[in-house]
């Protein structure tokens, strides 16, 4: 009996007894604990890889590739002075993004417990914790942590504006850090929209005093934001003039069209981590609309003003105007719309505390950790780092005259991150079926290597036999669609498989009288031979 009533006391308010800081001391440590685990394992996939490469250059050269890259500066050279730090290694870098996530999870319990209490503040971190989405962004090398980590912030110091509305430290700590979310990513305009929402939204309400759209410091703090803007501003403009370039690269425009079934899905996602996709549409839309219903409801039974009103609307608003727009322009991604995410755990841990029972208190709290825990061990990557093998096999056997060629950009920039030996490989770039070259241009990705683009860039695989006799095909893993026909007198002397990635090794039979490279297949497969 005494220990089922210890288990009941630790469910409805973890580790109780030991005082709230040591809860949170804990909270903290187990958040870095999960992000630790299988940091290292994904493979270096290229929006990870391009990050690398942008942040290597000096500080001027990262502006100008920013420049023309999708997202604006501010993690590039905060990665920069990071790797100058601790190097470039996979875990250096990731470690990061870890941090910011373990940031993420701490600033969950201060703010929650400053505008709520203590019990939803440790329940909001325990969930921030082990929440899938959030996990997995605290392990990747882009900037979507950081954004969310800014965003949340700039969320909570206006709902404690909203909170004494006179005190314009708070608005000002805002226009900061909405300022360095900007310079982050471009969908923080959701985030800010979310925002506006709000404020008109309270300040319609009938008896409200606030009037907060009459207040001259919301105005100007905003009017701050765009002034802090304007040289990154004109970057945006002349890439929006350019999104046919970024088009062509791939940079934009890969995107799938949005169906009715992506909204519930995206927020099944939230909480699970997957997409459902073994659920009917019906199922996940009844889930969203009885959320919907809960989170709302509580606002309208509570009548308060500020806080979780505008976590609400953090939590609704980005999610559904990115699903919207993406019916003409399709948008709607996870990572796009991860900010909004953040504000799951602390809505979940106000509803879950105000519950009127221990029973349901307990339920509730049991229900969502289990859930957030399988989607966190359903994400963990089931094998190792195949490309990091691969790019094994390649230099074990690699040899001076031998040339690389990498089947896309995707695959080409992970390539170059894990290039260890110096040599430069090359990448695959066919006419499209359209006649089009498939050349990368100065945008997107391109910009990396459109200063060597006719030493880096090979649109007929025939150029290769002119000077090389070895040729190494590097496949994202379904050859034939990455190559297509080798030419005849290619000769396959190997093959090499890890997790999904391929490589074949080829001999070429132009170079009759060149003397055989030593290799450890037959001698009877060489040019010449009967084969």
């Amino acid at each position: 009996m005494l220990s089922k009533k210890i288990a009941v006391s630790a469910l409805t308010y973890p580790m109780k007894n030991l005082g709230y800081k040591r809860c949170v001391s804990v909270i903290v440590i187990f958040a870095a604990v999960v992000r630790c685990i299988t940091l290292t394992d994904r493979y270096f996939w290229c929006d990870e890889a391009s990050s690398v490469l942008t942040s290597r250059y000096d500080v001027g050269a990262l502006l100008y590739h920013a420049s023309f890259d999708v997202h604006p500066p501010l993690y590039y050279l905060l990665l920069h002075a990071w790797m100058a730090l601790f190097g470039d290694s996979i875990m250096a870098v990731r470690s990061l993004s870890l941090v910011l996530g373990v940031m993420t999870v701490a600033l969950t319990i201060r703010l929650t417990h400053r505008l709520f209490n203590e019990r939803a503040a440790l329940l909001a971190g325990w969930l921030m914790a082990i929440m899938p989405m959030a996990v997995r962004y605290s392990q990747e090398a882009r900037m979507y942590a950081l954004m969310g980590l800014l965003i949340l912030a700039a969320t909570m110091a206006l709902a404690m504006w909203l909170k004494t509305p006179n005190n314009n430290r708070y608005l000002a700590l805002y226009a900061l850090l909405m300022t360095l979310s900007f310079y982050t990513h471009y969908f923080t305009v959701f985030a800010s929209v979310a925002h506006w929402g709000t404020i008109a939204l309270l300040s319609l309400r009938r008896g409200d005093g606030g009037g907060y759209l009459r207040r001259p410091a919301w105005w100007g703090m905003n009017v701050m934001i765009g002034v802090a803007y304007i040289p990154w501003l004109l970057v945006l403009l002349n890439l929006l003039t350019h999104l046919t370039e970024l088009r062509a690269g791939g940079d934009v425009g890969w995107i799938s069209p949005v169906a009715w079934r992506d909204l519930p899905a995206m927020y099944f996602r939230f909480f699970t981590g997957s997409g459902g996709l073994n659920y009917p549409d019906v199922v996940l839309w009844l889930l969203l609309a009885s959320f919907i219903y809960a989170v709302c409801r509580r606002q309208m039974r509570s009548g308060e003003a500020g806080a979780y009103g505008l976590l609400l609307c953090n939590l609704l608003i980005p999610v559904m105007l990115v699903f919207a727009l993406s019916w003409r322009t399709p948008l709607f991604i996870e990572r796009y719309v991860f900010f909004a995410s953040l504000s799951t755990p602390i809505v979940l841990a106000i509803l879950i505390t105000e519950s009127k029972t221990k029973g349901l208190r307990i339920f509730w709290t049991m229900l969502f950790s289990v859930l957030f825990g399988i989607g966190v061990c359903n994400h963990y990557p089931a094998e190792k780092d195949g490309f990091k093998a691969l790019m094994h096999d390649i230099n074990s056997q690699y040899q001076p005259e031998d040339v690389v060629l990498v089947s896309n950009m995707f695959n080409y920039l992970s390539y170059v991150y894990y290039n260890e030996q110096g040599h430069h490989a090359l990448l695959y770039t066919p006419p499209k079926p359209d006649g089009m070259s498939g050349k990368p241009n100065a945008y997107g990705f391109g910009t990396f290597f459109h200063a060597r683009a006719a030493q880096t860039y090979i649109e007929n695989l025939g150029a290769l036999s002119r000077n090389h006799r070895r040729i190494w095909l590097v496949s994202g893993g379904d050859f034939s669609r990455d190559f297509g026909g080798v030419p005849a007198e290619w000769v396959n002397i190997g093959v090499f498989k890890r997790e999904r990635f391929e490589v074949r090794l080829f001999v070429t039979c132009i170079h009759q009288n060149q003397r055989a490279v030593e290799i450890s297949v037959p001698r009877g497969r060489y040019c010449g031979s009967d084969h």
